[in-house]
């Protein structure tokens, strides 16, 4: 703790403040660190869609194919963009609704920080039981 405090102590006046207004962001507004705008795009409309991305890979261009895929990925304060189509995959990744949904949230949000999946707008997103799920 000496340590930090004699380095803290080098920093100008104006270097303390804004490492402090950091800090203050980083555990107040935790989403405001590690949230992510992820895309789905079954269809392949925005681009080829591939459910093998890693997370940091995903954007409009480069979007997952399934509804799971992101459900299985997200984290707190995340946004899910799902774009055009009909998503049909049962998924089976939450043992209350064991491949009974076609979106089975795997990670909760918080308060300060939800999840969210959003359909594009002006695009039609539907959610069917045709692929297995039976709600």
């Amino acid at each position: 703790m000496v340590v930090l405090s004699e380095r803290m102590s080098r920093l100008s006046s104006n270097d303390r403040a804004r490492l402090a207004h950091l800090l203050a962001l980083a555990l107040f507004f935790p989403s405001l660190v590690e949230s992510a705008n992820l895309w789905v795009d079954r269809n392949s409309i925005g681009g080829l869609c591939d459910d093998s991305r890693s997370r940091s890979a995903v954007s409009v261009s480069t979007p997952w194919c399934t509804l799971k895929t992101a459900a299985n990925s997200v984290q707190p304060g995340d946004v899910v963009h799902v774009r055009s189509g009909e998503y049909t995959e049962r998924h089976d990744g939450n043992p209350v609704a064991w491949g009974s949904a076609v979106l089975q949230m795997v990670v909760s949000g918080t308060a300060n920080a939800p999840i969210k999946f959003i359909a594009k707008p002006g695009e039609n997103v539907i959610l069917s039981a045709l692929g297995g799920a039976s709600w």
